[in-house]
């Protein structure tokens, strides 16, 4: 089994305390899988590649929510050339480049990359991709494409940036990573069972055990997910035709203003029946599964480029409900017209009829929200087709079932293990391309692997002008008799000064200059050239707020 390297921060992995978000759900259930793998696999130990003692640590305190008993290794970022112990590093965003840079300290060849696509839509998203052309990536990195659509975006940028090199300055050799498509996994087990809880479900949400009701589960968001008024006219056209219809929309609002326009929205539909869970703050994970329990079917008309899988889609199925979704980026992958459920016609304008916006977002005219929900107005969802495909899955029990079944089968191959089981598959090729280059070409792959562009000089060498002198490992410190400690509580000096020192090394500092004045190198807990230069930039923070100064000799 390959046990990679893991690079962590909670924003890319957890869903407590954040704004939820689908690439942060896909985080949480990947590291849960990750967890339950090494578990299953007997791996004794993990590796965290993290900025901080304490991010380590909060790994490893997910670990344990899952389970895991093993033992967490740090890896910080300056030093990566432990990671080829590894072999790969999971990376839960695109940021292959910035990574691939970091690596050049250990070689090209020291280990693999694998990022995630998620959201497509923003400059720095697209920037971040379309410099893979020019970054040190290799063949055996990976970006993994979520659905097909993700894919085709990630190949147009790349042909793009690669097609301008070749005009401009002659380029023409160009290394990409692979690019699979490997969908996200849902643990569906999570899930199962739960069409039989439905009366005890509807009893419980305070609907009539003969309603006919459909569930939204994901972001109540006008500018970034799926504007609602489509699916309520849809839902108004259906009623016409089968009856009264619940819907239950379950998610949060980014602001209350957001709730204030669903509220009106939904007030000029009188006959539109059920409410918002959630809504203010996220609904709870046991709000979801029983709004689930209790559907008919689960209905999503997504409208936004922001969008490019879908996990919601994939838990419902995993219900056993029949789905009813937009034909849509990621959606066209998952959910088989007329199979797992009903996809619904959408389209777009021709190209160019976005233009004023985009230029508008490029030169900064436009904020990120703006510009997708602008942007989410030129996709039209057949309103029509939408009703009709609501009145058919809720006027014909028979097939809805039928389609439940079939979303059942469907949704068990995106089960996290078996979504595991394609990335050690993807790690082992990825590792064997490594491993061939090296043996044919040596220290010459390294080599080819450098940046396109020109390296920016580090920036402490890069501003080594600016100041009147600078210190070094030789230089003697002492204690500032003039100094406060205390100061290091106050919060304009704790808040930056977390960003570049633990306390308990200051303290320790500052401890042994009380016994007597020494040097950097004597401060330094070992003689590592990195572990001396952290040293001396902590050392030069206690100088900064007056704890320490230079011994008189210097």
């Amino acid at each position: 089994m390959i046990t990679p390297a893991i690079f962590y921060h909670p924003d890319g992995y957890t869903t407590e305390g954040a704004r939820l978000m689908g690439r942060r759900v896909a985080g949480r259930d990947f590291l849960r899988a990750h967890f339950e793998a090494m578990t299953r696999g007997g791996v004794e130990r993990v590796t965290c590649h993290a900025a901080t003692r304490e991010l380590a640590a909060h790994f490893a305190r997910e670990g344990r929510r899952y389970a895991y008993g093993g033992r967490t290794r740090l890896v910080a970022l300056d030093q990566v050339e432990h990671l080829a112990e590894d072999g790969v590093l999971y990376l839960p965003d695109p940021s292959l480049g910035r990574h691939a840079a970091h690596r050049m300290k250990a070689g090209a060849s020291a280990y693999s990359l694998m990022g995630v696509i998620h959201t497509l839509a923003s400059a720095a998203t697209l920037d971040l991709i379309a410099g893979l052309a020019t970054d040190p990536i290799a063949p055996w990195d990976a970006l993994v494409c979520t659905s097909n659509a993700g894919r085709a975006v990630v190949s147009a940028l790349l042909d793009a940036t690669e097609a301008h090199l070749a005009e401009r300055v002659g380029a023409t050799r160009f290394l990409r990573p692979q690019l699979p498509v490997i969908p996200l996994g849902v643990h569906v087990d999570d899930f199962a069972g739960l069409r039989a809880d439905k009366a005890e479900a509807r009893a419980a949400l305070g609907l009539p055990r003969d309603a006919r009701v459909l569930v939204y589960v994901g972001r109540l968001s006008l500018h970034a997910k799926a504007h609602p008024l489509p699916l309520y006219q849809a839902i108004a056209r259906a009623s016409e035709v089968v009856g009264p219809i619940v819907l239950i929309e379950v998610g949060s609002f980014g602001d209350a203003s957001t709730g204030e326009a669903f509220a009106e929205m939904r007030a000029r539909f009188p006959g539109l029946l059920g409410g918002i869970v959630g809504g203010a703050e996220a609904a709870s994970e046991e709000e979801k599964l029983a709004c689930l329990a209790a559907a008919d079917a689960f209905v999503s008309l997504a409208d936004n480029v922001q969008e490019t899988f879908g996990i919601s889609v994939i838990e419902a199925m995993a219900a056993g409900l029949p789905v009813i979704v937009s034909d849509w980026d990621g959606y066209k992958d998952t959910v088989r017209d007329g199979v797992e459920g009903l996809r619904v016609r959408t389209a777009l304008p021709m190209v160019g009829a976005a233009a004023g916006l985009i230029a508008s977002y490029d030169h900064g005219l436009l904020d990120y929200d703006r510009y997708v929900g602008y942007l989410s107005q030129h996709c039209a969802i057949d309103v029509d087709h939408a009703a009709r495909a609501i009145a058919t899955v809720l006027g014909d029990p028979e097939r809805a079932h039928a389609m439940g079944e079939a979303g059942t089968r469907r949704a068990a191959e995106y089960r996290w293990d078996a979504i595991y089981d394609r990335y050690q598959a993807l790690w082992a090729e990825l590792a064997a391309l490594r491993a061939a280059h090296v043996e044919a070409q040596g220290r010459a792959v390294a080599t080819a692997m450098r940046p396109l562009r020109a390296e920016r000089p580090h920036p402490e060498s890069l501003y080594a002008s600016f100041p009147t002198a600078t210190t070094s490992g030789s230089t003697r410190w002492r204690l500032d008799a003039r100094g406060d400690p205390s100061h290091l509580d106050l919060q304009g000096v704790a808040v930056p000064l977390a960003g570049v020192a633990e306390r308990e090394r200051l303290r320790a500092h500052l401890d042994a200059l009380a016994q007597a004045p020494r040097t950097t190198a004597e401060l330094a807990p070992s003689g590592s050239p990195e572990v001396l230069a952290r040293t001396s930039g902590e050392l030069h923070a206690l100088w900064k707020y007056g704890l320490v100064t230079l011994d008189p000799a210097e």
